[in-house]
């Protein structure tokens, strides 16, 4: 009898626990679609960052030379550090603009495209995985 006590207890107090932390309400699809539609075109980075969340990685527009010109593409992913961004953004060095990728879910991924000035210009969904199956 004891045993039993100890086990509903045990639950009762797991279960108050997991509603407290806020685990039962995590839910990062919601909050990637919530996100999504707080971004608007002519928003600055700063805004963006502020009101969903720094994006964990970013990458710089760049010009690449190929045989028919120079085809512009995103670069690398960087890891984003809003101090050293800022600096780069600030010595005026990349002028094509940026990208900040977003990742929340396997159903919502997005890029959000920057202007060099640092507007949003667009958002794009990234592809999902169910969209390789269509």
């Amino acid at each position: 009898m004891r045993v039993l006590i100890g086990i509903v207890l045990f639950v009762a107090i797991s279960w108050i626990v997991v509603l407290k932390s806020g685990v039962a309400s995590y839910d990062p699809t919601g909050d990637g679609l919530k996100a999504k539609e707080v971004i608007k075109a002519g928003m600055s980075w700063q805004d963006v960052a502020e009101k969903t969340r720094p994006p964990k990685k970013f990458r710089w527009i760049t010009r690449v030379p190929s045989e028919d010109g120079d085809e512009i593409k995103p670069g690398f992913p960087l890891k984003f550090n809003q101090e050293d961004f800022t600096k780069q953004l600030g010595a005026g060095s990349h002028t094509l603009g940026f990208i900040f990728e977003y990742n929340y879910s396997a159903q919502v991924g997005f890029s959000v495209y920057f202007t060099p000035e640092g507007k949003v210009e667009y958002v794009q969904d990234k592809m999902k995985v169910e969209d390789m199956f269509r």
